[in-house]
Formats: structure tokens, C-alpha cells, sequence
């Protein structure tokens, strides 16, 4: 009974792994445009608030755009890795 059990489990983790690598493969959607310009937005942010050494606000227009990121090209995607890094 034990060996089912563990056979049972081996397929489950097969079928989660090949459903996480397809959708790991897939290509990233290009951003739209308002999506680009809330990017650039704030990019800009956060250069000047570095220029400032204004780090609160640097980190925050950071993370914003890292999530943005994440929400358009996916967690799997180098842009957004590099982001978050």
C-alpha cells in the first residue's frame, strides 16, 4: 500500500512539473502602452530620487517598477529578475 502511495505522488509531481515548464517557456507579452509610459514614469522617479539621495523614495519607485515588471512580462522572465536583484 505504501509503494501506491508514493507511485501516486512521483505522477503528481510529474504533472506539476511539465504544467510549470510550459508555462515557464512562454513567451512574454510585449507591454501596452500605458504600461510603458507608467514604466518610464517611474524610472525617472527613481533616478531622481537617487540624484537626491532620497533612498525611501528610490526603493519604493524601485518596487513599483519591479512589480510592474512582474505583472507584464511574468516572474520567470530575466527583465523581472534582474529587477528584483
Amino acid at each position: 500500500m505504501r509503494s501506491g502511495i508514493c507511485r501516486a505522488g512521483v505522477g503528481a509531481c510529474a504533472a506539476i512539473s511539465i504544467v510549470v515548464g510550459a508555462s515557464a517557456a512562454a513567451a512574454p507579452r510585449a507591454p501596452t502602452a500605458a504600461e510603458g509610459a507608467a514604466w518610464q514614469a517611474l524610472v525617472v522617479q527613481a533616478e531622481a530620487a537617487q540624484a537626491a539621495g532620497d533612498w525611501k523614495q528610490l526603493e519604493r519607485a524601485s518596487r513599483k517598477r519591479a512589480a510592474l515588471e512582474e505583472r507584464t512580462y511574468g516572474p520567470d522572465a530575466p527583465l523581472t529578475a534582474a529587477s528584483w536583484s
